[in-house]
């Protein structure tokens, strides 16, 4: 009962309020969108993919509103990045592109470009189905961080994969299954506790509970491992799952959680993080 009261008081903040809160000392807009951040997240990116990214062309989904991976696939000797994201508008605002890039280049004095240069190598989108088909087949790697379990539609996702991926190409993604709304009790070591209690409390309730409460602001579609895996098949695509992360306490997942699977390891159920790996048949 108070996981269901603190989602619907969550979800009846305003956008406004909301905005603020994150930006101040107790959200985390502060302590995450920096380019330290995103350096870790282009190195685990370069860790999974295993060689260099000189004249290849990339596609990140789910960006969000900077430029900092673009500029470290940039800085990488990469064709062209192609960033999707439906808040994505820094390519749009000259000063803010200018400031991104006058950063980057602070901590990484040996990056060349000009702006114009890096505006020219950057495509952005708001939508995966947006990207031209001249694309299709033609883009070596595919990465995402923490952004598959926001997609209110997968099948979007795997069909544009299997049309923009090259045949020798690889899409790499970080998914995190964990209720995020619980993300800003791990903040702070007081709080951790009922961070990890409440992770996968939103698995709980039937599709038609978790519309009423769900916040749009944190929009979480709650689709489990197996689905993942279960829609890469059907799409003709080869999964492998890699850096599994299970919950540690048993799950009573409701039964509209698991009601489009086929046959699946229960306890996938229980996952909370993965990398799942995704390449042409």
């Amino acid at each position: 009962m108070l996981d269901f009261c603190y989602k619907l008081a969550r979800k009846s903040i305003p956008r406004f309020l909301y905005e603020v809160f994150r930006s101040s000392y107790f959200g985390r807009r502060k302590f995450w969108e920096t380019i330290d951040t995103y350096r870790e997240h282009f190195l685990k990116y370069q860790e999974a993919a295993q060689t260099g990214f000189r004249d290849k062309n990339i596609l990140e989904v789910g960006s969000g509103d900077q430029i900092f991976t673009a500029l470290f696939f940039l800085n990488q000797g990469c064709k062209r990045v192609i960033l999707v994201d439906p808040k994505f508008d820094v390519i749009n605002n000259g000063e803010r592109l200018a400031a991104g890039i006058s950063v980057f280049k602070a901590a990484y004095p040996q990056f060349s470009l000009s702006d114009d240069e890096v505006k020219e190598r950057i495509l952005a989108e708001k939508d995966l189905c947006n990207i031209a088909d001249t694309f299709d087949n033609g883009i070596d790697f595919i990465f995402s961080h923490t952004v598959l379990e926001h997609f209110q539609d997968l099948d979007g996702f795997y069909s544009n994969v299997r049309r923009l991926l090259a045949h020798d190409g690889v899409s790499f993604n970080k998914v995190d299954l964990s209720d995020h709304t619980y993300h800003i009790f791990s903040r702070f070591k007081f709080s951790l506790p009922l961070a990890n209690r409440g992770r996968l409390r939103h698995l709980r309730y039937s599709d038609k509970v978790f519309a009423f409460i769900n916040d749009p602001k944190c929009y979480m579609n709650r689709k489990p491992l197996p689905l993942y895996c279960q829609k890469a098949k059907a799409y003709n695509l080869k999964c492998r799952i890699t850096e599994k992360v299970l919950f540690d306490r048993a799950v009573k997942a409701h039964k509209d959680i698991v009601k489009e699977l086929d046959a699946f390891d229960k306890e996938d159920i229980n996952a909370l993080q993965f990398w799942m790996f995704l390449e042409k048949q």
